[in-house]
């Protein structure tokens, strides 16, 4: 009897240690998913006028640095600034607010979750999110491995 569990507890030993080692693994490839290098991507102005444009760091096989604009028709860079483009609407100003108030959280919670589809959009701030993962989803493309 006393056998018995020597083996069984051998098995169990091997067994989580081939697990652990395989999630190892898996987690080392998670690692090494981008190579190295300076990435950039634009996207297309598309109805609204406005097209984004990103550039990425990849160092260490990890996202290192995310640059991001939205830039519209005119060549204005969308910025803390930009609600003066709409003097004479209250409701587009504060939605410029808001989206300003997002875009500049995407870039550093990138940069910590290292994966796009973790960086969630900020309430209020949908338009400039969709045009973040736009764009960083274009130059994370060319840097896969």
């Amino acid at each position: 009897m006393k056998k018995k569990y020597l083996i069984m507890i051998a098995i169990l030993v091997t067994v989580s240690s081939s697990l652990g080692c395989q999630s190892k693994n898996v987690a080392e490839g998670e690692k090494n998913k981008y190579k190295n290098g300076t990435y950039e991507a634009k996207t297309d102005a598309g109805t609204e006028g406005f097209h984004s444009e990103a550039t990425l760091k990849i160092s260490n096989n990890k996202i290192s640095d995310v640059q991001w604009k939205i830039v519209d028709q005119n060549g204005r860079v969308f910025d803390k600034t930009y609600e003066e483009v709409y003097p004479n609407s209250a409701l587009y100003q504060q939605q410029c607010r808001s989206d300003y108030k997002g875009a500049i959280t995407y870039g550093p919670k990138l940069i910590q979750t290292q994966d796009i589809d973790k960086v969630d959009a900020v309430s209020g701030a949908t338009w400039s999110y969709n045009k973040f993962v736009e764009v960083v989803s274009k130059a994370l493309d060319k840097a896969e491995k």
